[in-house]
Parts: C-alpha cells; sequence; structure tokens
C-alpha cells in the first residue's frame, strides 16, 4: 500500500487537497482517512473517551451525549484537558490506520491529519505532502465554520505551529490562491 500523508496547519486546504487526490486515483483503490470525521465519530463511539469525559468532565455530557463543541472549547484554553483528550484519541486514531493498512485492499491510503508530523504518522508515508496557506486566508476560512471565533483560531493555530514540523516533507502545496480549498 502506497500511503500518502497530507498534513498542514488548520484551515490550510488539507482536505481539499487530499479529496482532489482522491478523485485522481481509481475509486476502488484509494482510501481517505480523514482524521478530524474519524475524531467526531471516536466521542460517539469511544467508550473509553465518554468514561473519562463522564468521569472527570460530566459538565459536557448532555442526556448521555457529548457536547463536543463545548468541550473542544475547553480544551484549547485547558491544556491538561487537551492533552488528556489527545493521549485518549491520538493511540486510537493510530489503531484505526494500523487496521486499514493491515486489512485494506486498496493500493493508496491517504492520511488527511492535521499533526502528522507531531504524531509520528510521516514515518508510515511514502509521500508527505503538506499543506498551507497565508495566516489571514487561514483565518477567513476557518472563521466561516460554525462555532468558530478568531480567539479559538489563534489558540489552535499557535499549539499546531509549536508541534509540526517541515523538515520531514516531500512536498509543499500553497492553496492561497485555491477557491475550494
Amino acid at each position: 500500500m502506497f500511503i500518502i500523508g497530507v498534513g498542514g496547519l488548520i484551515s490550510s486546504g488539507k482536505t481539499y487537497a487530499s479529496k482532489k487526490i482522491f478523485n485522481a486515483l481509481p475509486e476502488s483503490e484509494v482510501f481517505l482517512f480523514d482524521a478530524d470525521k474519524e475524531v467526531a465519530e471516536l466521542y460517539n463511539k469511544s467508550k473509553q473517551l465518554k468514561d473519562f469525559i463522564l468521569l472527570n468532565y460530566p459538565e459536557f455530557i448532555n442526556q448521555d451525549v457529548i457536547d463536543k463543541v463545548a468541550i473542544s472549547n475547553r480544551a484549547f484554553v485547558d491544556d491538561d484537558l487537551l492533552e488528556s483528550l489527545e493521549s485518549i484519541i491520538h493511540p486510537l486514531l493510530r489503531e484505526q490506520i494500523d487496521n486499514i493498512i493491515k486489512n485494506s485492499a486498496q493500493k493508496y491510503l491517504i492520511l488527511d491529519i492535521a499533526l502528522l508530523y507531531a504524531g509520528n504518522l510521516h514515518k508510515l508515508c511514502d509521500l508527505k505532502l503538506y499543506i498551507e496557506a497565508e495566516e489571514d486566508l487561514l483565518l477567513k476560512r476557518y472563521l466561516e465554520r460554525e462555532n468558530s471565533s478568531k480567539e479559538k483560531f489563534l489558540r489552535i493555530i499557535n499549539r499546531q505551529k509549536l508541534l509540526e514540523n517541515k523538515k520531514f516533507v516531500d512536498v509543499v502545496i500553497n492553496t492561497s490562491d485555491e477557491d475550494g480549498a
């Protein structure tokens, strides 16, 4: 399996680039792993994650459903919460990726993951792409999302900048001129 890692800062156009690559390959031969979607599903499916939140942050559970927006808002101002969530979520994502690599019949795997390099997932990749754009454009794109704010964007991007590492990158793609990114 040929693995393509697509990393970059928030709102840089990783998903846009990943979908472009996905659509360029034969559909039956490619698997697209969208980490953002997988994390959203983990909040609904992972007993370990739900138990942690229930035990430590019960205010984020309403009628047995985790309020992902509220916990996300809190996590980016509470380093302990963020690190605890990451210590649960990252191994679960890695397990999913390892299962895809082990069990999938597809020839290609695209990993759409913001912190591809910080999580050492770049070591799995045959081709590593870094998607970037001007910071003012990243902010503009981010603010188009539901439940977004400039303050949250700055907290997220500053943390991601600390963890990014372009020295492992094979190709840098700038999406500043892309309308759909």
